[in-house]
């Protein structure tokens, strides 16, 4: 269900908060998307993975999603390695 939910969204890079990992997601024009993350395990590095190759994300309970690329404002922050504020509720 997460991961039809995704698919729908617009294109752009995602960040995701799972139970257990933090990683992102992005999403293409074409409404696929692929799950890029630092595995835990073998291969223990940075993988970039497919929808159905994205255990971690299937087996996840909680999903949280912040789209990154929605503001041109923190794009130019993130390329400028500048301080991102966030705020709370």
């Amino acid at each position: 269900t997460f991961a039809t939910g995704v698919e729908k969204l617009d294109p752009g890079i995602y960040v995701v908060g799972l139970d257990t990992h933090v990683a992102f997601i992005v999403v293409r024009d074409d409404g696929t998307f692929r799950f890029i993350h630092s595995s835990g395990s073998r291969p223990w590095c940075v993988v970039d993975e497919s929808r159905t190759q994205a255990t971690v994300l299937q087996r996840s309970k909680w999903r949280m999603l912040g789209n990154l690329t929605a503001s041109p404002a923190v794009l130019k922050r993130w390329r400028n390695a500048e301080k991102i504020p966030v705020h709370g509720t």
